[in-house]
């Protein structure tokens, strides 16, 4: 087809494919070096591969310990696997700190450039046992240091109809972690926007 018509009229028609719904994507919304927002996250590839680059965690389930020597008093725990560096997202403190114990103010979480803990400082609280009660139930998201694979459902590469009814098969397509976000393939003169089926606009799902 050359895009040429006469007049006709013909409707754009969108073609999209059903994901595998049980599985959950996750990351963390970051800047690059151009300080320009994007979500950095999880992979699912049209063959089923699924990589892994973050893990949530229920923090209420972590080894916690309450450090007063060291300035502001605060909690401090090493979640398994953890990328070091300010790389989460918790649900329940979401303003952080990348100074890590340094200048941690009140209700704040952070992590250090160099180490894979995770602090936070919440005055309420003045030992690990009752923060770590308090805490049952709230997740946070955290890089790993070494992604893992896993395998979920196929998917046929996504189909672009273009307003005269020509067909474009997009290959090799990647969906990045989000639901109901805008994503883009890095396709030679193609950019092709794909939504992320079954879920809620949280990250932390």
């Amino acid at each position: 087809m050359n895009g040429e018509r006469n007049g006709e009229y013909e409707p754009y028609v969108k073609h999209t494919y059903p994901l595998d719904s049980d599985l959950v994507l996750r990351g963390i919304p970051k800047l690059d070096s151009s300080n320009q927002l994007h979500y950095d996250g999880d992979t699912y590839e049209s063959d089923g591969t699924v990589t892994r680059k973050y893990l949530i965690g229920n923090i209420g389930t972590w080894n916690w310990q309450y450090i007063t020597n060291d300035g502001d008093p605060y909690f401090v725990a090493y979640p398994v696997g953890k990328k070091s560096g300010l790389n989460i997202l918790c649900s329940a403190y979401p303003t952080a700190s990348n100074t890590g114990t340094a200048n941690l103010a009140n209700k704040q979480v952070g992590a250090s450039g160099t180490g894979a803990g995770v602090f936070i400082r919440d005055d309420t609280y003045s030992d690990a046992a009752t923060f770590k009660t308090a805490m049952s139930g709230v997740m946070l998201v955290y890089e790993l240091a070494t992604p893992t694979t896993e395998t979920a459902e196929p998917y046929v590469s996504p189909q672009i109809v273009d307003r005269y009814g020509t067909e474009e098969y997009i290959t090799d397509s990647i969906v990045p972690v989000g639901h109901e976000t805008k994503y883009t393939s890095n396709i030679s003169s193609i950019r092709c926007s794909l939504y992320a089926s079954g879920g809620t606009t949280t990250l932390l799902d």
